[in-house]
């Protein structure tokens, strides 16, 4: 027989194609073995959690989109609108059922020296916010905070 085309050409050609054959199915079945054990729950193919995740953050944009705010911000779940403080403390019952809350607290004087302000906010001689619960805040607030305004956004906890 020829060498060339003959036997030992063949052998060759047979066992590169074998050892092509082998490294592809190998290859095929770690990738699927892969996928099987990314699905750790065993609730079937990974890529249906990553369509089931891209399809929930559609619906959130969606959500957000769908807002009549002009901005990114929701209004807030409690807005006392501007009370007169004439020094003191007032209590503000927001009925809002829970104390994970972000205030706001901004204050107005009468005589338009400063206008809409936080002025010495937090300080223990003009104005600061505390007792906070699930029904009520309360208010202290002196000289300049001749009205204060309260507003309470909830905190949402973030989806699991």
């Amino acid at each position: 027989m020829n060498k060339e085309y003959g036997g030992d050409t063949v052998i060759r050609r047979k066992r590169i194609v074998t050892l092509a054959t082998v490294v592809v199915v190998s290859f095929l079945l770690g990738s699927a073995f892969s996928c099987i054990t990314l699905a750790k729950d065993g609730s079937g193919n990974p890529f249906d959690k990553i369509w089931e995740a891209i399809f929930a953050l559609e619906d959130r944009v969606d959500s957000i989109g769908s807002c009549d705010n002009a901005g990114f911000v929701s209004s807030p779940a409690y807005d006392s609108g501007w009370v007169s403080v004439g020094g003191g403390e007032i209590v503000f019952t927001h009925d809002l059922g829970t104390t994970d809350v972000f205030v706001y607290l901004t204050g107005k004087d009468s005589d338009d020296t400063l206008g809409i302000h936080q002025y010495e906010y937090g300080g223990v001689a003009w104005a600061y916010w505390h007792n906070l619960d699930e029904t009520n805040i309360t208010v202290t607030a002196d000289s300049p905070w001749d009205y204060i305004r309260v507003m309470i956004w909830e905190i949402q906890q973030p989806p699991t």
